[in-house]
This record gives structure tokens, sequence and C-alpha cells, in this order.
């Protein structure tokens, strides 16, 4: 019985942690969503890209 509960214990960390792991992926892409570029900016950032581009 002791065996099943260090198990049940290791089972319930790992699936706390792996919820974390979740929760700090959402707050990441929710913060990287306010860098988006606004529609009227899009043609500017497009040609600024198309400008700097590196030949291979």
């Amino acid at each position: 019985m002791k065996e099943r509960a260090e198990k049940l214990e290791s089972w319930r960390k790992k699936e706390k942690l792996k919820e974390q792991k979740k929760a700090e992926h959402k707050e990441l892409l929710r913060k990287k969503s306010g860098m988006w570029v606004a529609e009227s900016e899009l043609d500017d950032k497009i040609l600024e890209a198309i400008g700097r581009t590196t030949p291979l």
C-alpha cells in the first residue's frame, strides 16, 4: 500500500506540473498576442520585412 501511495503522490505532482506549464504557456501566448501588428500598420511591416531580407 505504501508503494501505491507513493506512486499516486508522484502522479499528482506530475499532473500539477503539467497544469502549471499549460498555464504558463497560455499566459505567455496572451502576452505575445498584445504584440500583434495592427491592420493599419500591416502593409508597412510587410514592406519593411521584404526590404530587410538577406540573400543566402
